[in-house]
């Protein structure tokens, strides 16, 4: 489907503000076109040496000077309801396309947000519905507009005089060329505009997001050439748009004024000869001038239209763009608790491009509120495991059991909701104590809230704050330690009370006073569930009945603390090196 077409198509959702639009687009264009007949006439009426003997010679003079007024009036009322019913339009259209593209990014999987840029997604959310809404007013609403003005204002100069509208149409060879033209070359520049905004916008994202590390490393002098020489071609690309645009609009206009200079000269021949009315010369050179009108529009027409077409591909894509993880078709919806037994049968997962798996036929089975451990050399496939779990990634082979069921047949918000993740890095959303603790379930009580957090350990502390738990987080936590944002993840994990739980090297982050402290909180939480502890520190593994050591994507050990030190392999390399140090 035609990509203008389609954003079209989204313009019938609001058929009231489209028809009011369009109505007000046909009254504009009557009531412009009968202002250079009557403007003739009055012409006429005027000169005492006119042989035009027209109706208008019959009329009162300020009859018709008020007619001439009212049709001004009414021109400029309909053309405030042709370009309010079109902002209006655009503006409801732009928030359900944005509306489409937020929800679509929150329900696409890590294979799209793995590979999409941050700062990438936000020009598509921000710039590209911008692009696109400004050719719903100009190259939907307008384009009657444009259309009736255009064939209006010929066929009213043939009428006229034949033959000066011969030569009036003369230039719009030359115009529809160009125009022609036009449409190829903008629609090339605007596809580079829109890619270097992108980029910009992921840069400055990163940038924001990385400001500790810039300044750390004193490289504020590099972030800032390395911005300004992207802002530079970004600039330079839109100089162009500009600068192409302005050249043939300027062509057009001067083969304009060429063309109204010898219909001038010709007319004022004909009027001296009494071949035509200075009447008649007045209303054609005032239709001249409305036919110029839509030729101009075209321009605008063409740039909105090809802005429009290169953004709306931007957000198709993206809208288009089918999840590899989705829910499975008729499973049940209703929330139900899970006991908690896991089994990885022969799973395997290797990412795309990739090239080797990130996981090797993993075999692993997990009973209800078993607590087991998974150690093992960054990169060695423990945190893409649990990941696989949480179907942030579907296995390549194999599969993963919950009670004896295939995850991949369970609803996923069933699935996550009956699953804990305290991740190393933990995200903080810019609101207060209370949300954030109960972003997992909105609707929990305070005292709930509160006696999570209390197990967490971060009661008294939001308790000392001025607005207690209505206090305000700055973005991702700024204003937070690193404890301080692990200890109320795992509030939010408690909350949500899930009967199995993942810890991913939840204290890899923080000193030893506070990974002692967070560890209390952990004791607590862990408690009547299915844990799995994903650690570097083996002292986190007391709770754990057994181990499991990973190496290039396969469990090469398992067993307790006991049997693997005698099995003089990986973790007892492992467990000799922290326990020397």
């Amino acid at each position: 489907m035609n990509i203008l077409l389609r954003i079209a198509s989204y313009t019938l959702k609001f058929k009231l503000y489209l028809i009011l639009g369009y109505i007000c687009t046909v009254g504009a264009v009557i009531s412009y076109l009968l202002i250079p007949e009557l403007l003739g006439g009055i012409v006429d009426r005027i000169d005492p040496n006119s042989t035009n003997e027209s109706i208008y010679k019959s009329l009162n003079l300020t009859f018709l000077l008020i007619i001439l007024f009212s049709l001004g009036c009414t021109r400029g009322a309909f053309s405030y309801g042709q370009n309010y019913f079109g902002e209006a339009l655009s503006f409801k259209v732009s928030k359900v396309l944005r509306d489409q593209l937020y929800d679509k990014t929150q329900k696409l999987d890590f294979y799209f947000h793995d590979k999409t840029h941050t700062g990438e997604m936000m020009s598509r959310v921000i710039v590209d519905i911008e692009g696109m809404r400004m050719f719903i007013p100009m190259g939907i609403v307008r384009s009657p507009y444009v259309s009736l003005m255009f064939f209006g204002s010929i066929t009213l100069l043939l009428i006229k005089n034949f033959e000066l509208a011969i030569y009036a149409c003369s230039f719009l060879v030359l115009s529809g060329f160009l125009a022609a033209r036009m449409r190829l070359k903008l629609r090339q520049i605007w596809l580079k505009v829109q890619e270097k905004n992108a980029e910009l916008n992921a840069l400055l994202q990163e940038n924001l997001n990385g400001i500790k590390v810039v300044k750390a490393f004193y490289a504020e002098s590099h972030q800032i050439n390395k911005f300004s020489n992207t802002n530079e071609e970004f600039k330079e690309l839109n100089i162009n748009v500009e600068n192409f645009r302005a050249i043939t609009m300027t062509t057009v206009l001067f083969a304009y004024w060429a063309t109204l200079a010898l219909i001038l000269a010709i007319g004022g021949l004909k009027v001296i000869n009494t071949e035509m009315s200075i009447g008649d010369l007045t209303s054609f050179m005032f239709y001249m001038q409305l036919l110029a009108m839509p030729v101009r529009m075209i321009g605008w027409l063409l740039n909105t239209s090809t802005r429009g077409s290169t953004c709306g591909k931007r957000i198709f894509e993206i809208l288009d763009t089918k999840p590899q993880i989705a829910n499975p078709p008729n499973a049940n919806t209703n929330f139900y608790k899970m006991k908690g037994e896991i089994l990885f049968k022969n799973v395997s997962h290797q990412f795309p491009d990739a090239k080797s798996e990130s996981v090797k036929e993993v075999n692993l089975s997990i009973k209800k509120h078993q607590s087991i451990s998974i150690t093992g050399e960054a990169g060695s496939g423990k945190s893409t495991l649990v990941q696989l779990l949480l179907r942030f990634y579907d296995p390549s082979d194999g599969a993963i059991y919950i009670d004896g069921k295939n995850i991949k047949d369970i609803n996923l918000g069933i699935l996550r909701k009956n699953i804990g993740y305290v991740h190393q890095d933990v995200f903080i959303f810019n609101e207060t104590f209370k949300n954030n603790i109960s972003y997992g379930n909105p609707d929990a009580s305070m005292d709930k809230i509160i006696e999570a957090a209390q197990i967490a350990q971060i009661h008294e502390y939001i308790n000392s704050l001025p607005d207690k738990y209505n206090s305000l987080i700055s973005e991702n936590g700024a204003n937070l330690s690193g404890g301080q944002k692990q200890r109320l993840s795992i509030a939010r994990t408690l909350l949500l009370d899930p009967p199995i739980l993942i810890l991913d090297d939840s204290t890899s982050s923080v000193d030893a006073s506070t990974e002692k402290d967070i560890q209390k909180a952990i004791n607590k939480l862990i408690s009547g569930r299915t844990v799995i502890t994903i650690a570097h520190k083996l002292n986190n593994f007391q709770q754990s009945s057994n181990i499991a050591v990973m190496n290039k994507g396969e469990i090469t050990e398992y067993g307790s603390h006991d049997h693997l030190i005698n099995l003089n392999g990986i973790y007892k390399n492992i467990y000799e090196l922290q326990t020397t140090n």
